[in-house]
C-alpha cells in the first residue's frame, strides 16, 4: 500500500493502511508493516516501541494516538506524552475543546478522561465520548439507565432512557438516538422530535436541524426538521 497526499508519494511498501485523518495539515495514519501497527505522521513513524497502535486522532493541530504496551495494557499518546494511567481498554479518542477525551476501562471501573483527568467512575458504563460546543460529553449507565452526561451535568437532556445509541453536535446543542420500551427516536436538546420508530440511523447535523433515516412500518424514511421524505 502507499499513500498519495496533496499530489505526491508520501509513504508506500505498507502491509495495510487505515484511518487516514488530516492533522494540522498534514497526513496521519495507521500502518502495518513487518507484523507491527504503528502510526505514521507527517513522514515518520510513531508508536514502533509498542506491541500495536489502534487508532489516530486529531486534537486540535497535534496528534494523538491509542497504544497497547507490552504488558497488554492500552494507553494514550497527545503530543508525544502520555495522557493518565495504562487501562484494560480505551475507546472513543476524540477532541475536545483541542484536549483528547476517551473512554477506558481500568479493574472494574469504566470512566472517561478528560485532558489527562479521570471522570466519571460513578457509573456502570460510558460511551460516545464527543464535543458538544466545547464542552464534554458522553453517555452514562447507572442502574439500568442511560442518560447524557453534558460538561459533567447528569440528564442533560432531563431523562433517562433504555439505550444511546449516537450523540452529535447540532447547533451546539446534544441530538442522540434513544431507545425507550423497544422503539427508537431522536432527541434534540431535551425535545423528543416525531414519533418513535422501529429503526433509527445515520444521525448527521443538516444546518442547525437533526436528520436522520427511520424505519416505520417497513418503510424507510428520511426525517429532517421534524419532517419525512421519501417512504
Amino acid at each position: 500500500w502507499l499513500v498519495v497526499f496533496n499530489g505526491r508519494v508520501v509513504a508506500n511498501n505498507y502491509d495495510s493502511v487505515a484511518d487516514l485523518i488530516d492533522v494540522g495539515g498534514k497526513v496521519a495514519f495507521v500502518a502495518a508493516a513487518e507484523g507491527k501497527r504503528f502510526a505514521f505522521f507527517d513522514g515518520i513513524e510513531l508508536g514502533k516501541e509498542y506491541d500495536s497502535v489502534d487508532d489516530v486522532a486529531s486534537i486540535g493541530t497535534r496528534l494523538a494516538f491509542t497504544a497497547q504496551a507490552r504488558n497488554k495494557k492500552w494507553l494514550v499518546i497527545f503530543d508525544g506524552s502520555q495522557q493518565a494511567d495504562e487501562y484494560d481498554y480505551v475507546a472513543d479518542l476524540t477532541d475536545v475543546a483541542n484536549k483528547p477525551a476517551f473512554s477506558a476501562r481500568k479493574n472494574e471501573t469504566v470512566l472517561v478522561v478528560f485532558d489527562g483527568k479521570e471522570l466519571g467512575k460513578q457509573y456502570d458504563a460510558v460511551d460516545f465520548v464527543t464535543d458538544i460546543d466545547g464542552k464534554l460529553a458522553f453517555s452514562a449507565l447507572r442502574s439500568g439507565k442511560r442518560f447524557i452526561v453534558l460538561d459533567l451535568q447528569e440528564r442533560a437532556s432531563g431523562k433517562e432512557y433504555d439505550d444511546i445509541l449516537e450523540i452529535v453536535d447540532v447547533a451546539g446543542k446534544p441530538a442522540f438516538i434513544a431507545q425507550l420500551v423497544g422503539k427508537r427516536f431522536v432527541v434534540f436538546g431535551s425535545e423528543e422530535l416525531g414519533r418513535q420508530y422501529e429503526s433509527v440511523a445515520d444521525l448527521v447535523a443538516v444546518g442547525d436541524k437533526p436528520a436522520f433515516i427511520a424505519l416505520y412500518n417497513v418503510k424507510v424514511f428520511v426525517v429532517q426538521n421534524g419532517h419525512e421524505l421519501g417512504g
